[in-house]
């Protein structure tokens, strides 16, 4: 069933996929924080196994980010491109600096050790079939890695300073990518409790008109706003994108055959390792 206000299949703008509960809010976060026009598609339960959308994506993941046959995927790319794009915004710092460089070990960290942490927490089937052991499973998660990882963030990501609930000192792509995942464990802790660094950060980013709108936006309210220019339906874009993209891999294939030194000398220069 489609959701009110969305917009007809076609779009000229950058166009966020994403799902609802997900990481991928960090890229919506973003997106409207850097001010640059896009819209959104919205996956619902089992979308991201349409044939359609594995041609865009094989993983079948969200965040993905469109724009006209081009895809990017993986969320450290998808916020950094968003960043790169809009300079002004100070989403990032200026590449080589050193806070450039805090930024993206902060990234990284949230990427992949903090992801990964909760993953005992949704998806304990992937570790035993015994469904008893999968709750022991959960609860040693709980108490155990995710907990750890909880405390890292709480002391060490954002505790470096008192004088900014931020991991910086504004909200930035790494304090979007924090947000859209410690939601996750906000049933599993007395946040405000165990880790109080964490809990200024929570409210600080609420009271955030970016993320103030993200949310609503996540949650099926697709009235264009700002630099929002709403939800197109799944269904049928998926199909033009999908379209789209193999255009756009066809061009590009055959452009590769119609310049083979170019590619010989590329290949030489990668092999020779300058």
């Amino acid at each position: 069933m489609s959701k009110p206000n969305e917009t007809k299949a076609d779009a000229v703008l950058p166009v966020l996929f994403f799902e609802e509960g997900t990481c991928s809010l960090a890229a919506m976060i973003s997106l409207l924080v850097s001010g640059i026009p896009f819209q959104t598609c919205r996956l619902e339960e089992d979308d991201s196994e349409s044939p359609e959308y594995l041609k865009l994506n094989a993983l079948g993941e969200v965040p993905m980010l469109y724009r006209n046959g081009s895809v990017l995927t993986e969320n450290v790319a998808v916020l950094q491109s968003i960043a790169a794009s809009a300079p002004d915004s100070r989403l990032s710092f200026r590449a080589g600096s050193a806070e450039f460089d805090q930024l993206h070990r902060a990234l990284g960290f949230l990427s992949s050790d903090f992801h990964k942490s909760f993953m005992g927490f949704f998806a304990p089937e992937a570790f035993h079939p015994d469904e008893k052991i999968q709750k022991e499973i959960t609860k040693n998660v709980i108490n155990g890695p995710l907990k750890g990882a909880m405390k890292h963030v709480d002391e060490h990501v954002l505790g470096r300073h008192s004088e900014t609930p931020f991991i910086f000192d504004h909200l930035m792509i790494a304090d979007a990518y924090l947000f859209a995942m410690a939601r996750w464990s906000d049933d599993l802790y007395d946040i405000g409790k165990e880790f109080p660094n964490l809990k200024k950060f929570q409210n600080a980013m609420a009271k955030e008109p970016a993320v103030k709108l993200a949310l609503e936006i996540e949650s099926g309210h697709f009235e264009p706003r700002q630099n929002f220019k709403g939800n197109l339906k799944f269904a049928a874009f998926v199909k033009t994108a999908a379209k789209e993209k193999s255009a756009e891999d066809s061009s590009e294939h055959s452009q590769e055959k119609k310049n083979p030194g170019t590619l010989a000398a590329e290949k030489s220069v990668l092999s020779s390792g300058r």
